[in-house]
């Protein structure tokens, strides 16, 4: 099931009021109940308070899409799209996705313990710097400095963490 963030809930409130409200002064405007002037009052006040309400909705829309990208905002982000832990093949499981003070750090286990970790862990740092910087995810994060840095535990010790620094993407 995807995440929704709080902003979300917020937009998709304002949104569903709007809509109720102006669902509501339309139905008033038909009624065969009511008077002509509790009518005209109520669909009225239906349709502002709707119209208020949907562009309050875009409003904070609009704003959440215009905010800058943050380390907890793609943590957020990440989150949405994924549970954790999370079994990426038979050898590596994403554990956990967390902001840190200068970006975004990924915790992997792999499980099997390669006879030359050095070697694998230039290919990891290869791989990463190729796959990882083509995504317009993190090709914005590089624009804002962000940092990603991606620790792979082994069955008996932590590797050292690879760190992508905005500029090597920049690079690559």
């Amino acid at each position: 099931m995807a995440y929704l963030n709080p902003s979300d809930v917020v937009i998709l409130v304002f949104l569903g009021l709007g809509l109720i409200s102006l669902y509501w002064g339309y139905r008033a405007r038909n009624s065969s109940s009511m008077s002509p002037e509790k009518k005209a009052k109520v669909f009225k006040s239906g349709c502002l308070a709707g119209l208020v309400l949907i562009g309050l909705g875009i409003f904070t829309y609009i704003r959440e899409a215009m905010s800058p990208l943050t380390p907890e905002k793609i943590v957020q982000i990440e989150r949405g799209k994924v549970t954790l832990p999370m079994d990426i093949d038979a050898f590596t499981r994403w554990d956990a996705v967390e902001a840190s003070e200068r970006g975004v750090r990924y915790i992997y286990t792999v499980r099997k313990t390669p006879k030359d970790r050095d070697a694998l862990a230039n290919a990891l740092r290869r791989q990463l710097t190729e796959s990882v910087c083509e995504q317009e995810l993190y090709q914005a994060a590089a624009k804002q400095h962000i940092e990603f840095e991606f620790v792979y535990k082994f069955a008996d010790e932590t590797y050292p963490a690879i760190t992508l620094s905005p500029t090597e993407c920049g690079n690559s």
